[in-house]
């Protein structure tokens, strides 16, 4: 069966975990998708992770979740699948 989750990324330094994760006017999580669909792609080789995955609401469409320099996020300005 396939799921939908919500995602929470956190950065680690050892000591503190500090959400780093795009959240909405309440402090809840953007970053909705299937849960078995996700891959971890450094698309544009800078060294940061883009998260690819199918969107909660239309499995069959690609989400793109990237670094905006301080939160993972679905931003307009993003990297695209090649």
């Amino acid at each position: 069966m396939r799921t939908f989750e919500d995602w929470w990324v956190y950065s680690w330094d050892g000591i503190t975990a500090n959400l780093i994760t795009q959240t909405d006017e309440n402090g809840y999580t953007m970053m909705k998708m299937l849960g078995d669909s996700y891959q971890f792609t450094d698309i544009n080789s800078d060294n940061i992770f883009e998260i690819f995955c199918s969107a909660a609401n239309n499995p069959d469409s690609v989400l793109t979740f990237s670094w905006n320099g301080s939160l993972y996020g679905d931003w307009t300005n993003k990297p695209r699948s090649k």
